[in-house]
Formats: C-alpha cells, sequence, structure tokens
C-alpha cells in the first residue's frame, strides 16, 4: 500500500514563509496566478478553511488588485459569521451585477489550488468556492449566450446552473 501524498515542506523559500506568515497573523493568504501570456488568470485564498471552517474562495478573471480587493472583502464577511452558499444570486458582492459560488469539484484542485494542498498537505481535504460573475447581459458562463468566450472564467463545478 502506497503512502498518501504530501508536500515537501523541509525547505521553505521566501514565498512559502510569506504563506505561512500570513496565515499566521491575518488567518488567510491571497495567491494571485496571473501568466501575462496565458488565460485563465485567477486568484484564491488559502487558509480561509483553517481559520474559520469556511471554504476557500477561487476566482477567474479579474486584475490582481480587484481580485485580491474582492477576496478580502469576502474573507471579511467570513470573518464575521457569514458563510456563503451555491446557486444562491448574491446582489451585494459585485457592482451591479450579481454573482453566484459554485462548489469546486476537486479534480480540478492540482491544476487550480496547488498551492492550498501545499499548505493543507492534501490533495482534496478542503472545500473550495468559486466566485462565478456574469457577463454584461447578466448570463452566467452555463447560460445560453454568454457573451465572454475567450476562456477567462472557466467554471470548475462538476455542474453549473
Amino acid at each position: 500500500m502506497s503512502e498518501p501524498w504530501k508536500p515537501d515542506k523541509s525547505q521553505l523559500d521566501e514565498a512559502n514563509k510569506k504563506l505561512l506568515a500570513d496565515v499566521e497573523r491575518y488567518g488567510w493568504h491571497c495567491l494571485h496566478v496571473h501568466d501575462r501570456d496565458t488565460i485563465p488568470h485567477w486568484s484564491f485564498s488559502i487558509g480561509v478553511f483553517e481559520s474559520w471552517q469556511h471554504p476557500e474562495l477561487v476566482v477567474f478573471g479579474l486584475k490582481e488588485e480587484t481580485a485580491h480587493t474582492l477576496l478580502a472583502q469576502l474573507v471579511n464577511r467570513v470573518k464575521e459569521g457569514e458563510r456563503f452558499t451555491v446557486e444562491h444570486d448574491y446582489d451585494d458582492i459585485l457592482d451591479d451585477y450579481s454573482c453566484r459560488f459554485v462548489t469546486v469539484y476537486p479534480q480540478w484542485y492540482a491544476a487550480f489550488l496547488g498551492y492550498a494542498q501545499w499548505f493543507y498537505e492534501s490533495a482534496d481535504g478542503f472545500p473550495a468556492l468559486q466566485l462565478v460573475w456574469p457577463d454584461k447581459g447578466g448570463r452566467y458562463p452555463w447560460d445560453d449566450g454568454f457573451a465572454i468566450t475567450d476562456g477567462t472564467q472557466p467554471v470548475l463545478a462538476e455542474s453549473a446552473g
């Protein structure tokens, strides 16, 4: 029988140390994955599940500063006791638009939440929610006629809608 997957934490670089220090000090860390030449771009939380027993949060297709501000606002709401739920429209997160959370299917963790796997020392030992935003017409990626077709916002749920 093989040993379960565990990350190597014997050698910590500066990024690893910052992540651990942020979680220790603030309860969470924000990680941005923004390669100039490829899409999608995404940002996600690490430590929210450990600190407040709420799923980690991920958002795609936003500029780094915008995503960080948005995630910080969401984490502050979690700190105050709010629990975000799936398939419910939220009108108080984005200006002028509703948005929705979906449960991230664990098959996507390695591709998009690998650093969270490192932190939790588990391939899928933490839950995650993706914040999904609509196009200007209010349509989500799973709706007919969704206008943003460039791949900036993949939906990591098993099923959406």
